[in-house]
């Protein structure tokens, strides 16, 4: 069984702070998604930056 169309948004005030939130809730998501014996398609996933140009380009 696969769990299709899933979207995961994050939000944090500073990198630091975004990459801990986002390797904690990806836990949380592996364990839930072992729990209830789905599986995430590694191949088919992506990640998407949204935000202004000055804010993606302060973290760079």
């Amino acid at each position: 069984m696969f769990a299709d169309d899933t979207n995961v948004s994050f939000a944090a005030d500073s990198l630091e702070e975004l990459q801990s939130v986002i390797n904690s809730e990806l836990e949380r998501l592996k364990s839930w998604l072992i729990t209830n014996k789905l599986s995430l398609n590694i191949a088919k996933t992506e990640f998407m930056t949204i935000g202004s140009r000055q804010r993606i380009n302060a973290t760079q």
